[in-house]
């Protein structure tokens, strides 16, 4: 096919429009949505994102050096000490605090889980589930079972 030939390109796919109103990937992936989503991640270099379904770039994202994930790596340590004081039953409030959020922004989560991998909606939803499933049974399981006989660690109530 010669150029002159080839169908117009309206959107990503060359032989259908975009529908009027659809939603890019620079709808979804703004500048402050990327900024909010790496706001503390150490970084000293930056990547490029591309999203597999059109090659188009999505964000410059904090790219780690050895010495950065070893700064992590201490700064985590260092928090989850703290978090462990925390009580149990807080931390679990936390998780399905977590598990409301996701399901309230789930929309949006799928359409970074789709951009990100090129997975489909059907995949991208089986990753959520997991996700908010976790959160919710560790958020309701934790409290009552904790430091009962068999689990690994004793647990401030």
């Amino acid at each position: 096919m010669t150029d002159s030939q080839a169908p117009e390109k309206t959107g990503t796919n060359p032989l259908a429009p975009t529908p009027a109103g659809a939603r890019t990937a620079a709808d979804v992936v703004t500048p402050q949505l990327v900024a909010h989503l790496t706001k503390g991640v150490v970084g000293s270099g930056l990547t490029a994102n591309h999203t597999p379904f059109t090659g188009e770039k999505l964000a410059d994202l904090p790219e780690s050096t050895p010495e950065d994930v070893r700064r992590a790596f201490t700064e985590a340590r260092a928090a989850q000490a703290v978090w462990a004081q925390v009580p149990v039953r807080e931390r679990a409030a936390v998780l399905l605090r977590f598990h409301d959020l996701v399901l309230q922004r789930q929309g949006e989560v799928l359409d970074l889980i789709q951009l990100e991998t090129g997975k489909a909606r059907l995949h991208a939803h089986e990753e959520v589930q997991a996700v908010v499933v976790a959160a919710r049974h560790y958020g309701r399981k934790a409290p009552p079972t904790c430091g009962r006989s068999g689990t690994r660690a004793p647990c401030r109530r």
